[in-house]
């Protein structure tokens, strides 16, 4: 046990198990932003500019764009929410 304990403390982990969950957390919430990000702002400069109202409904009515912009907005608020949770931590 003394060979975990001393791994676990060299990657910051040996007093603070939920800070480790909140760490993959924020990390993974990064990497989906990352991506969809870029795929929104691909979005709104490239399909969105100079669509109609009809347009961009038919685009929302896809399964594809709409599983993608929930996710993003889901994301987003999530990344939001456990930053401001977590503040005082730092």
């Amino acid at each position: 046990m003394g060979v975990i304990l001393k791994i676990r403390r060299l990657f910051g982990l040996a007093a603070f198990e939920h800070n480790s969950d909140h760490w993959k957390s924020q990390r993974s919430s990064a990497i989906a932003l990352f991506i969809l990000g870029y795929w929104f702002v691909y979005q709104l400069l490239f399909f969105i500019n100079d669509a109609s109202f009809a347009d961009i409904q038919q685009w929302m009515a896809q399964q594809f764009g709409a599983t993608c912009t929930h996710s993003f907005i889901y994301f987003l608020s999530f990344r939001t929410r456990t930053t401001s949770d977590y503040r005082g931590l730092y």
